[in-house]
């Protein structure tokens, strides 16, 4: 495939689409939204399980477990996202400290990680 300058304008305008979906997603699930941290999870609950147990305080915008990279075993803690902080709250004051399959899981509110850059 040769590339052309209708390749390159076209290139352009996808990554402009790419960004402006991506500055849209930050601010409807950052900004509005409540991030919940969540510890101590077993390696056999996937996102949708996580979601469906979270789902019952209120409306779940995201849900995320952290895998690692190489070997795809969670890493034993996730992300929540509520749509509106009063059900965010709600799950903290629900489930923090309480039992899910065998383990004690922490749930607070998620802190921004500060980066060196």
């Amino acid at each position: 495939m040769a590339f052309s300058l209708k390749n390159l304008r076209l290139y352009q305008a996808f990554l402009t689409l790419y960004e402006s979906k991506m500055i849209i997603r930050f601010v409807f699930i950052y900004l509005w939204n409540m991030k919940l941290y969540v510890k101590n999870i077993d390696g056999s609950i996937n996102e949708v399980l996580l979601e469906s147990i979270f789902a019952q305080f209120g409306e779940v915008v995201d849900t995320k477990i952290v895998y690692d990279k190489i070997t795809w075993e969670s890493k034993g803690f996730g992300f929540v996202t509520f749509k509106n902080k009063a059900d965010a709250e709600k799950a903290i004051a629900e489930l923090d400290g309480k039992e899910l399959v065998g383990k004690n899981i922490t749930v607070s509110v998620a802190v921004e990680k500060k980066s060196f850059y």
